[in-house]
């Protein structure tokens, strides 16, 4: 096996406005230049200006109007709250704004309620003005129920449940969910409008037939600790899924936290602020239709039943079998993925420690795609971070241990950070190309074709590169006008 090997880009200056097309070539240059005839007929090249925004969408999510002072109250005790009591009997409550029937118990008036006790079919329904803040303590419950959810919240303007500190707190849904009225519940914790989860308790949420936590409108969680086990998705919230902290361990037929909105394509979004994650999804890891912003936090996800679980095999050769996930049924109109973060929108990540092992994409954005802070740790049976549109490092360290193609985009700015990575097939990709990177139809090959505007620009950083096949790949231009040393190596 020949080792080719450039270490790369001493010389900036001197390859500051030299542009490399580099479609593959036939003796596998690490950045290969196979037309380079505009250059020899003297065409004057001047870079594109440099990256300004990128991820734009994430970026207009401002982290100071993500909470509310409602979202993060916690002191419960100094309001005179309703108790209820549940137990091997009928519910027990000691106010009006409180109806029972066995062990269902209706909320109609806003106001505080603490909930205790446990019940084998159990039900709180909350059904308030649709101007009413309705406020549940849960004090130790552990609710089942046999064909719905426990929690379910049929109107109000907000609900904030509080865990107590100090409590274990349990809702599961035992059985196939069966309709109660118009409404298609299908969550252990399930709200037709704002929902909040804050405290310092814990809270067990588990079914084998549906969501753990879903909001129609805002998911906003503030504090506590979740464990979750379901066929569906983790926290799901339509408008938004908002996390200021919390403590996380998400077990999830499909994606571990997901949001989308089909009705407003500007909602939809998942906000990170800070919390501790421990995902295992058979789909997404984290998923916001519109955008996805982490600002902080601890994460350790695995997607798809892990790289292991690749699009191809070291040999080169197909997995047929990859892309059948998690717990996707033949009745099913959406397209799995399993990649470790997603967005249909932009991704961007400023801060956080977040290992990734996933079967699809590590991250992966159909916009743009911008890290400019954290530590980032990937092992993706796919690539590593890929962006339909820009892909921008502007700081922190990403270490890509495997990927079929490193860090892919129909451009690319490395600008910041310092960044290692191993791939399969290239290093750094820009556009795609008609290479292997985008030819031959292999599974979870993401499709745009070379294109005229399309290029990688290093301007800062450092950048180390291991690629069985491009170490960089601009099928454009290739800009070097900055950046430490960086390696780029090919086996031929």
């Amino acid at each position: 096996m020949k080792h080719k090997k450039i270490t790369a880009f001493a010389l900036a200056a001197l390859l500051a406005l030299l542009p490399l097309a580099a479609c593959k070539s036939d003796d596998s240059d690490a950045v290969s230049s196979a037309t380079q005839q505009a250059n020899a007929a003297g065409t004057s090249v001047t870079p594109p200006a440099a990256a300004d925004a990128g991820a734009a969408a994430a970026s207009a999510l401002d982290p100071t109007q993500q909470f509310t002072d409602t979202d993060l109250d916690v002191d419960w005790q100094a309001q005179n709250g309703v108790a209820v009591t549940f137990g091997s009997a009928a519910a027990q409550r000691d106010s009006d704004a409180v109806h029972i029937n066995g062990s269902t118990v209706t909320i109609t008036e806003e106001g505080y309620y603490v909930l205790s006790g446990a019940a084998e079919n159990g039900q709180v329904i909350v059904e308030a003005e649709k101007t009413a803040k309705v406020h549940l303590v849960l004090n130790g419950l552990n609710l089942a129920c046999a064909s719905s959810a426990p929690l379910y919240v049929r109107q109000a303007d907000k609900v904030i449940v509080t865990l107590a500190e100090g409590t274990e707190n349990a809702l599961c849904t035992r059985g196939e969910f069966i309709a109660i009225d118009d409404n298609n519940i299908d969550a252990v914790i399930f709200s037709k409008d704002d929902l909040t989860l804050n405290g310092s308790g814990a809270l067990a949420v588990s079914t084998q037939y549906g969501h753990g936590v879903v909001s129609k409108d805002d998911l906003v969680l503030a504090g506590g600790s979740y464990t979750v086990s379901c066929t569906g998705h983790g926290l799901c919230g339509k408008d938004s899924v908002r996390i200021a902290t919390g403590s996380f361990t998400l077990t999830t037929g499909k994606d571990g936290i997901h949001s989308e909105n089909a009705d407003d394509t500007s909602l939809g979004y998942v906000y990170i602020a800070d919390g501790t994650f421990t995902v295992v999804a058979g789909y997404d890891g984290i998923d916001g239709a519109a955008a996805v912003r982490i600002d902080g936090g601890t994460f350790s996800l695995v997607t798809g039943g892990g790289s292991q679980n690749a699009s191809t095999d070291a040999a080169g050769n197909q997995n047929p079998g990859w892309g059948q996930w998690g717990a996707k049924t033949t009745t099913e109109t959406d397209t799995a993925s399993a990649k470790g973060i997603k967005a249909d929108g932009d991704v961007m990540i400023t801060a956080g420690s977040l290992t990734i092992d996933s079967s699809d994409d590590g991250v992966h954005a159909n916009g743009n795609v911008r890290i400019d802070g954290g530590a980032l740790q990937l092992s993706s049976g796919d690539d590593g971070v890929h962006a339909d549109a820009q892909t921008y490092i502007g700081g922190g360290t990403l270490d890509i241990a495997k990927s079929y193609e490193g860090i892919e985009g129909k451009t690319v700015e490395l600008a910041g950070g310092a960044v290692t990575l191993v791939a399969s097939d290239d290093g750094v990709n820009a556009a795609g190309g008609a290479d292997s990177s985008s030819m031959g139809g292999r599974p979870g090959e993401n499709g745009f074709a070379s294109s005229g505007d399309s290029y990688i620009r290093i301007s800062g950083g450092t950048l180390r590169v291991n690629a069985s096949g491009d170490g960089l790949d601009a099928n454009g231009a290739l800009y070097v006008t900055g950046g430490g040393s960086q390696n780029a190596s090919t086996d031929a």
